[in-house]
């Protein structure tokens, strides 16, 4: 819904990129954290210690939206070489990004979670793609 208002807003077309969904919490969708702790608690403490490489039941790891973010990314930067891009996408998977061009460990990307609404330009060079990308 956000990307539609804002390609309105701004006469763009939509391209919708699986990629650039948010984090797959499988069994834990929709669950409160409470509710995981007593229902999955080996699962829930083993995500307390390495929250960014722990897989929740049928989901996927932190590391694997990482890397799908930024090979979208990526894509985007070769098919847009001289151009803009304007990336909408849920706050987790979003925050890979400027911690990538940061050049900042993955364990650092929950400090990086945008708020609602927020806007934040990454230089992403067209020649190498993800290497030497950086934040402004």
């Amino acid at each position: 819904m956000t990307a539609q208002i804002v390609a309105q807003k701004l006469g763009l077309s939509i391209q919708i990129d699986p990629r650039l969904r948010k984090v797959n919490q499988g069994e834990w969708e929709g669950m409160l954290a409470s509710d995981i702790a007593v229902r999955y608690p080996t699962e829930w403490e083993a995500r307390q210690q390495g929250p960014v490489h722990t897989r929740p039941p049928g989901g996927e790891k932190v590391a694997e939206v990482d890397a799908r973010v930024w090979t979208a990314a990526d894509d985007n930067a070769r098919r847009y070489p001289a151009g803009s891009v304007l990336i909408v996408s849920h706050a987790l998977a979003r925050a890979t990004l400027p911690s990538r061009a940061s050049n900042l460990p993955l364990e650092h990307v929950y400090h990086l979670v945008p708020a609602n609404g927020c806007l934040e330009m990454i230089h992403w060079p067209s020649d190498k793609s993800s290497e030497g990308a950086r934040r402004a």
